[in-house]
């Protein structure tokens, strides 16, 4: 089988890039394409997928006209629509006949989302990446970093002006109070400088990679939202009962989110491979 990855990357995830690379680990034959480096048909017409995973917010007019006439099964991550886009891209995929076996969502359950009427949907969350290379050439600890997720939000209730002595501070968004820009290659990079990591924020946006991305690393990382209420139901709907940290490597990594899409997809992997590869994290 060969995959087609389209770089839909952002600033909070890598989930695109993770995807290729654990397949390519295990032996599918996948490629990820940078739209800027070449075009919609070059790439089709050279690598002739037979899978294309994409995000629903990076498909452009040349690739909604490659795929309506091609037998390659689309999947997409429709993350963050609302009623409006789920609409219209509904619309779109049913007429002009584009292949959608299922579309994904990075939301927890727990969470409501606009779905697709017409395509079967399921739940892959973020998981934390392996690739991301961590930065041993910086010399420091410091005993905290706090990580802001939502620009247009009362930081009020945070209240912890007093909790660290030394501290970084950074986010999703620019601001003049930040140490440096945050991205989660930056801070995926950096996680293990830090002996306590905090995200702020409304629960919706802290749970994305960044948070497995950080617990993989760090075993103290607090989540501090405006609604704790909200924040544990999601917590709870993820997670067992007992230490949530333990549990980061053996279920919530990009090997096992890859395990999951490739057998929504009917792919035959011998999960031996997967367990192999997760059981030397451990």
């Amino acid at each position: 089988m060969k995959v087609l990855v389209q770089n839909y990357s952002s600033r909070n995830s890598t989930e695109a890039i993770y995807f290729q690379q654990t397949m390519k680990t295990i032996g599918i034959e996948a490629v990820l394409w940078n739209q800027n480096q070449i075009s919609t048909y070059d790439i089709f017409d050279r690598f002739k997928p037979d899978v294309f995973i994409a995000g629903h917010n990076h498909l452009t007019s040349d690739i909604i006209e490659y795929l309506s006439h091609s037998k390659t099964d689309t999947v997409l991550n429709v993350t963050g629509l609302n009623e409006s886009q789920s609409n219209t891209l509904n619309t779109i995929l049913i007429d002009r006949k584009i292949k959608v076996p299922f579309v994904f969502t990075n939301t927890p359950d727990s969470v409501p989302e606009a779905k697709l009427k017409d395509f079967k949907s399921h739940n892959i969350l973020p998981g934390a990446d392996l690739f991301i290379p961590r930065d041993n050439s910086l010399d420091f600890t410091l005993d905290a970093i706090r990580i802001y997720t939502n620009k247009d939000l009362d930081y009020s209730y945070e209240n912890n002006s007093d909790w660290h002595s030394t501290y970084h501070m950074t986010g999703l968004y620019q601001s003049d109070k930040f140490d440096f820009e945050g991205s989660v290659a930056t801070l995926g990079a950096l996680y293990n400088k830090y002996k306590e990591i905090c995200f702020f924020g409304n629960p919706e946006n802290i749970f994305s990679q960044l948070v497995f991305d950080a617990m993989f690393v760090n075993d103290n990382v607090r989540l501090l939202s405006d609604d704790q209420q909200k924040m544990s139901k999601i917590i709870t709907g993820i997670f067992k009962t007992g230490n949530i940290q333990e549990q980061i490597k053996p279920k919530h990594t990009c090997i096992s989110r890859t395990q999951r899409l490739l057998s929504k997809l009917g792919v035959d992997i011998n999960n031996n491979v997967f367990e192999q590869m997760i059981g030397s994290l451990v």
